[in-house]
C-alpha cells in the first residue's frame, strides 16, 4: 500500500485499528509505518507531535496526510490524564498532582523543584500487589497497570505545570517556548506501583523518555526502584543498561523484611545481592519511620554487600521516606548517614544521600582507610 492508497482503506483493513500510539517507542512506529506503506519520516512526525509538541488532537497534526489521520482515528484514544488536584507544599514547594485516567483510575505524581533542578516521581500502576505493610498504595482495592503512554503523560503534565509556573528552561527540543521547556531534570519511578511488575510498559516508557528525538532524558538521570523482583532485573538492565536501579530495602534483616515486605519471603536479601553482584553500580533505599531513626547505625547490609560482591562502585544511598521527619532531624540524619558509611567500611567510596523524592541532597567521598 502506498501513501496515496490510505484514503481508500476500509475499517476492516485499517492497520492502525486499536493501536496505542502514545505507548509506542519511535522504532516501533517506524516499523508500523513501513509495514503500512508509509515512509519512515511519517513516524518521526507523529512521534514529534506526541512527545515534543504534546498535541493530543489528530486534527491538529496538520503535516500528516489527511487519509492517514482518518485512519488514526480508529487507534486507541490518545492518553489523557485529568488533573483533579494539584496542592503545593508550603514547606518545600513540591506539587502532588492527583490525576484520573480515561479508565477512571486515580493516580499520583509528585513534582519537586530543588536547587539542583526538578525531580519528578512517577507512578507505574494503580494500586500495588506487593502488599508492603507501610505503603498506602497497597491498600488501594483497584489494581491496574498503567500504559507506557500514561506513564509518559505524567511527565507531559509536569512540563505544562512547570512552564506555567515560570520554571521553563531552554536546551531541549522545541526551545524555551516549547512544552519541553518545562521538562524535569530527574525522573524516579518511586510512585504508585512496583515498576518491575509492569516491566513491558515501564520499559517502553523509558525508551520514549530517553529518545533523543523526544524528551531526551539522560538515562543516568532516571532511576527505577524495585521492592525486590529479582527475576526481572536482568531484563531491565539488558534493555536499559544506563538507567539507575534502586532497591527499596526498608529493613536490613530477613526477619524484619519478611514482616514488612512479603516479597522478601520469595526473594530474600541474599538473593537480591546475588542478582546485583554482576553490575558495577546500584543504589539501595532505606525507609525510616520515627522510632527507627535511633537505630540508623545498626544496619548490617553494608557488610552483606562487601562480603558477597566485588562491586567497584557501591553507592550507599540512605533514602529517607518519612514525611514526619522535621528539618532539624533531617539534617542530623544527613550527617549520620555520611558518618555511618565511613563506619561501615565504605572508605573511599562516593556516598550519596537521597530525600523522599529520590533526589541527591548530599554527596561526599569518604576518606580512605588509614
Amino acid at each position: 500500500m502506498t501513501e496515496t492508497d490510505h484514503d481508500r482503506t476500509t475499517e476492516a483493513d485499517n492497520p492502525w485499528q486499536g493501536l496505542d500510539l502514545a505507548s509506542m517507542p519511535r522504532p516501533r512506529l517506524v516499523a508500523l509505518c513501513k509495514a503500512a506503506g508509509l515512509q519512515a519520516f511519517r513516524a518521526e512526525q507523529l512521534f514529534r507531535w506526541l512527545h515534543v509538541r504534546h498535541v493530543r488532537s489528530l486534527d491538529a497534526m496538520t503535516d500528516l496526510p489527511a487519509g492517514w489521520r482518518a485512519q488514526l482515528t480508529d487507534a486507541a484514544p490518545l492518553p489523557h490524564l485529568a488533573i483533579e488536584a494539584a496542592p503545593r507544599s508550603q514547606i518545600d514547594g513540591s506539587w502532588k498532582l492527583v490525576a484520573r485516567t480515561r479508565a477512571g483510575h486515580a493516580i499520583e505524581t509528585v513534582v519537586m523543584p530543588m536547587e539542583s533542578g526538578v525531580t519528578q516521581c512517577l507512578s507505574s500502576q494503580v494500586g500495588c500487589k506487593m502488599g508492603c505493610d507501610f505503603c498506602a498504595t497497597a491498600r488501594i482495592p483497584e489494581r491496574a497497570n498503567l500504559s507506557a503512554g500514561e506513564i509518559v503523560e505524567q511527565v507531559a503534565l509536569a512540563c505544562r505545570l512547570l512552564v506555567d509556573a515560570g520554571l521553563g528552561r531552554g536546551g531541549v527540543a522545541g526551545g524555551v517556548d516549547g512544552p519541553l521547556a518545562g521538562r524535569p531534570h530527574n525522573l524516579v519511578f518511586m510512585g504508585m506501583g512496583e515498576p518491575l511488575d509492569n516491566l513491558e510498559q515501564v520499559s517502553a516508557a523509558l525508551e520514549i523518555l530517553c529518545d533523543p528525538k523526544g524528551y531526551d532524558f539522560s538515562p543516568r538521570r532516571v532511576t527505577v526502584s524495585t521492592s525486590g523482583l529479582a527475576k526481572y532485573i536482568p531484563r531491565l538492565v539488558a534493555a536499559h543498561p544506563q538507567v539507575n536501579l534502586a532497591w527499596s530495602l526498608t529493613a536490613t534483616t530477613d526477619a524484619v523484611r519478611d514482616r514488612l515486605m512479603p516479597v522478601n519471603k520469595g526473594v530474600p536479601i541474599q538473593r537480591m545481592v546475588d542478582t546485583l553482584r554482576d553490575g558495577d553500580r546500584f543504589w539501595y533505599e532505606r525507609t525510616f519511620s520515627g522510632p527507627e531513626l535511633d537505630q540508623l547505625r545498626h544496619t548490617t547490609l553494608a557488610d552483606v554487600i562487601r562480603r558477597n560482591t566485588d562491586l567497584k562502585n557501591v553507592q550507599d544511598n540512605v533514602f529517607v521516606f518519612s514525611a514526619s521527619i522535621s528539618g532539624r532531624v533531617f539534617n542530623d540524619l544527613n550527617r549520620d548517614g555520611v558518618s555511618q558509611a565511613v563506619e561501615l567500611g565504605f572508605a573511599g567510596r562516593t556516598v550519596q544521600l537521597l530525600d523522599s523524592s529520590g533526589a541527591v541532597i548530599a554527596t561526599t567521598v569518604t576518606r580512605q582507610d588509614g
